[in-house]
């Protein structure tokens, strides 16, 4: 996060920094479901 926000404000780059910010929630978001979808499977 602190290299996107460097992206962001310090060279102006906030489009990237933005591709950035989204790349890294869809990774957060991919590696919780799996995990999530780990955890319901042995409640079973």
């Amino acid at each position: 996060m602190l290299f996107a926000y460097e992206e962001a404000f310090r060279y102006r780059f906030a489009g990237y920094a933005s591709m950035l910010g989204l790349a890294m929630a869809i990774v957060v978001l991919a590696v919780l479901g799996l995990y999530l979808w780990r955890q319901m499977r042995e409640n079973r």
